[in-house]
């Protein structure tokens, strides 16, 4: 899906947790697609076109990422993600979704199984946090940087420079094929993917991280769902979240919900 496509369908909602920005479009039941750290719902835009007529797909930007702000008195914590989650859902009138969560994403959305499983139709993670697995442990030592401010400089940088963002010295290390970037922001923008960056960024990841699916799980065999159907892109695909389910992320989501209280 091109980008400008993308942008035609994003819209800006008010609910009880703040403003929310998210992309609404097809028709159907309705997939809720929730991002992780350092994206946005711009992440979900292949799927979205896969999903053309058989879903109505709203990917929202969490506070912070995309076009969701995130002012002082924003709730950032795992539980205020989830209750911004939830927000949207009671603002657009969503009362059965198709939650779907990708890597922090993933944890959000099973905390707000966890929390309202009446308005969860299904549950689908793919390759996400979970209960005994966040962070990640190699992305520990990031998040104690970022914890210091160490990030604040490279993250204005990156907010400077686009180019720079994708490349390998900026978040470019988190993808697998980050080249595709420039060809989609050449689609808006035919000069600026051909920039060379010259913005000198920290690595965005520890120099140990995997690279692949495959790296991760043997480097991390117990950071993943117990619940693996055949798929490797999808690590957990849950039916109705319904109370009682004894499911396994009914049960994991539980008790991450537990671990996150909404009270400190």
């Amino acid at each position: 899906m091109r980008i400008d496509t993308w942008n035609a369908h994003r819209r800006r909602v008010s609910t009880r947790a703040g403003e929310v920005a998210c992309v609404d479009i097809g028709e159907g039941p309705a997939a809720l697609l929730v991002h992780g750290l350092v994206v946005n719902g711009h992440l979900w835009r292949r799927l979205v076109a896969e999903l053309d007529g058989v879903r109505r797909c709203v990917a929202l930007d969490l506070p912070g990422h995309g076009a969701t702000p995130a002012p002082p008195d924003r709730d950032l914590s795992l539980p205020g993600l989830a209750g911004t989650v939830d927000a949207l859902c009671e603002a657009l009138g969503l009362d059965a979704v198709d939650l779907v969560g990708n890597d922090t994403g993933g944890a959000v959305c099973q905390v707000v199984a966890a929390r309202h499983p009446e308005r969860i139709r299904t549950l689908t993670l793919t390759n996400c946090d979970t209960h005994d697995n966040l962070p990640p442990p190699f992305f520990r030592a990031a998040t104690e940087r970022a914890r210091q401010g160490r990030y604040a400089p490279a993250l204005r940088a990156m907010a400077a420079d686009p180019v720079a963002a994708r490349s390998a010295r900026g978040l470019g290390a988190c993808l697998e094929d980050p080249d595709g970037l420039d060809a989609e922001a050449s689609q808006r923008d035919p000069h600026r993917a051909q920039r060379v960056p010259e913005v000198d960024l920290p690595p965005a990841l520890p120099a140990d991280h995997p690279r692949s699916v495959e790296e991760d799980d043997a480097a991390h065999p117990t950071s993943r769902s117990s619940a693996r159907p055949s798929s490797p892109a999808c690590y957990a695909a849950c039916g109705p979240a319904s109370p009682g389910s004894s499911r396994p992320m009914r049960h994991l989501g539980g008790r991450l919900s537990q671990t996150y209280p909404e009270d400190p």
